[in-house]
């Protein structure tokens, strides 16, 4: 992520806090939607949104103290262009529900609605535990809130995921820079069909994770 100038504190637990490089894990293709702009989206627009995509998460939230709001601004929510080694991603925030089918409790049970958000689509792919927070897809959620794209029910406020478990929904307001609510982007593969098959990750045990570290480094 060297030269994506992205608001906010860097996450103090990256492996290079430069973010010359940034460990993404690769989720597969899912089924789920995404959106182009901030809404409250019913199960009914979820079915007419969504569609199989092969999507890279990252393992950590990048930034923290930094608003939903400047990061619209720079076009991280809902997509900027980013390029590798000839690949096209588009860098984004994942969908995440524009609300919890639990009424904030915290167990394996919680889902963001609609279902078919991208958050719990990985969670449902990996078949990952409400409570593991290392060995997932989706890692290092704990006591940290990941900024999701949707709106809850109010305008002024959008989703976010994580803290309590990987399956925890809650929401702020888009206006609000909190220590412990960050930027976890996904990249989505859109020029090749995926670069790597679900059959490639599963190396003998169905509990393998498969992780990918991109190195972008300056041409000098």
């Amino acid at each position: 992520l060297y030269g994506v100038s992205i608001h906010g504190t860097a996450n103090e637990s990256l492996p290079d806090k430069t973010m010359h490089y940034v460990p993404f894990t690769y989720a597969g293709t899912v089924d789920a939607y995404k959106l182009a702009s901030a809404m409250a989206i019913t199960e009914e627009d979820a079915e007419k949104y969504k569609y199989p995509h092969s999507l890279f998460i990252a393992d950590y939230n990048v930034t923290f103290n930094v608003d939903w709001n400047q990061l619209n601004e720079k076009q991280m929510i809902f997509g900027t262009p980013y390029t590798s080694y000839g690949v096209d991603y588009t860098m984004r925030a994942p969908s995440a529900g524009s609300q919890s089918n639990n009424n904030g409790k915290d167990d394996s049970s919680t889902r963001g609605i609609p279902k078919s958000n991208e958050w719990d689509a990985i969670l449902d792919k990996a078949n990952q535990d409400w409570k593991d927070n290392t060995s997932g897809y989706i890692k290092n959620w704990s006591r940290k809130y990941s900024f999701g794209q949707d709106n809850h029910a109010d305008a002024s406020i959008r989703a976010v995921r994580g803290h309590g478990s990987a399956r925890y929904w809650r929401s702020y307001y888009a206006s609000y820079s909190l220590l412990f609510v960050g930027f976890r982007p996904v990249l989505e593969i859109l020029n090749t069909d995926p670069l790597i098959s679900d059959s490639d990750r599963d190396l003998g045990d169905k509990n393998s994770n498969f992780t990918i570290t991109y190195t972008v480094e300056d041409a000098d």
